[in-house]
């Protein structure tokens, strides 16, 4: 019923995400929890000594892909050409920046997002922006709903421009709902484990999340 990825999933083969848009169109519901998703476009080839499939994981990058068998699965940014798939038409948000260390802002707690939490607009999730962090795009779909809008910083020669990162929802034309956190240190949030700032852990995060799971995957009947 639901598909989750979570942490730093940066590097998906074409193959992934013709699947995991296959599955939003077939109604499954999607949750990024984490930042800078589906980035670059990968591919696996043959391990170059024993020649057992699907080993050597080969991104060419900024670089030409000589061994590319199709445009389409050139091992560029998906967003670039001549792939062209942008993140944010299936994600809602795409990576935008890093490295960046604030706080997330609330701009429009959506009543079942923030149910059970005391959250109103212009209210922090501190220490939950960074380090990598998303946001909406021309390429999001027109129905996307912005829940957070956090301010952060870009300096490009000299000159600093203030952006914002987003965390997002939007329902697919299948019904699927597809959620997005856009920041990195979502998960730090959740709980203390394996991490240096223990202090992180919020229980409005922890809510948001158990609201979201819920809502992807109600419980099942009592007989």
């Amino acid at each position: 019923k639901a598909f989750l990825s979570v942490g730093h999933d940066e590097y998906w083969t074409k193959q992934m995400r013709d699947a995991i848009e296959s599955a939003r169109d077939q109604r499954v519901n999607l949750g990024f929890f984490g930042g800078n998703m589906g980035y670059w476009q990968m591919r696996f080839e043959p391990a170059v000594a024993t020649g057992e499939t699907n080993k050597t994981m080969v991104s060419y990058k900024e670089a030409a892909d000589p061994a590319a068998s199709s445009a389409a699965e050139t091992t560029t940014q998906f967003r670039l050409a001549p792939v062209s798939r942008p993140e944010a038409s299936l994600i809602g948000v795409m990576y935008d920046f890093s490295p960046v260390y604030s706080d997330m802002v609330i701009s429009n707690c959506v009543p079942w997002v923030c149910a059970g939490t005391n959250l109103v607009n212009g209210d922090k999730l501190i220490g939950m922006l960074g380090y990598e962090v998303d946001r909406i795009s021309s390429s999001s779909p027109a129905n996307i709903q912005p829940i957070t809008a956090s301010p952060y910083n870009v300096i490009r020669n000299g000159v600093t421009e203030t952006r914002y990162s987003n965390m997002t929802y939007y329902q697919a034309a299948s019904g699927s709902g597809v959620f997005a956190t856009g920041s990195m240190y979502w998960n730090y949030g959740l709980n203390a484990y394996g991490n240096v700032n223990p202090d992180y852990v919020n229980p409005n995060v922890q809510q948001i999340t158990r609201n979201v799971l819920n809502a992807f995957v109600p419980a099942p009947l009592k007989p």
